[in-house]
């Protein structure tokens, strides 16, 4: 993602699903050399046969997967052609290039730290989708994809219980019918 918005260098669709990522290209006279990622996150071929497998074994939740890669590309959509931001890739290579898929299927879906709640795990899922992309757009550090996790890893806890509230808004309170503690 560096080379895209610094640089303005593009790997092809088809190294990144690959996994064939690794280049030397030139910008203002200088060779820069692309690397290929951190270990297990370039070739989107395996990691989607690990979600594949994942999934089968409901090892992993698929809500958690789905709404993290919908809010990654519907954010990707969103600001690059709607806003006009240049400088966020286009949706394939927001979806195949750097931690983002790899995030979601290995990562949002740990069942101790996503929420529990169905509802919850939707929003959890597309807030850290869409962080991933803002802060691969905004940000100075290639580690957006964890941050985005950390952040939806805050907010997952008030999520189940918004979502618990919501559904039985006269259950959770302190008080009794009366105005007193329990």
């Amino acid at each position: 993602m560096w080379a895209h918005r610094n640089y303005g260098y593009d790997s092809s669709i088809s190294s990144l699903f690959l996994g064939n990522i690794g280049a030397v290209f030139q910008y203002e006279g200088q060779r820069m050399v692309l690397g290929a990622g951190s270990m297990g996150e370039v070739s989107a071929l395996v990691i989607m046969f690990s979600c594949i497998y994942l999934l089968w074994t409901k090892t992993a939740n698929w809500r958690l997967t789905l709404s993290t890669l919908l809010g990654a590309l519907i954010s990707s959509l969103i600001f690059r052609y709607a806003f006009g931001i240049e400088t966020v890739p286009a949706p394939l290579f927001t979806m195949f290039s750097g931690a983002l898929f790899y995030a979601a299927v290995f990562m949002v879906t740990d069942p101790i730290s996503a929420p529990k709640e169905t509802l919850s795990q939707w929003i959890y899922g597309f807030f850290i989708g869409t962080m991933i992309v803002v802060f691969r757009y905004k940000s100075i550090f290639s580690g957006g994809a964890g941050f985005s996790i950390l952040l939806g890893n805050i907010l997952a806890p008030s999520l189940d219980l918004w979502i618990k509230r919501m559904k039985s808004p006269n259950k959770g309170t302190a008080l009794d019918s009366k105005g007193a503690s329990p």
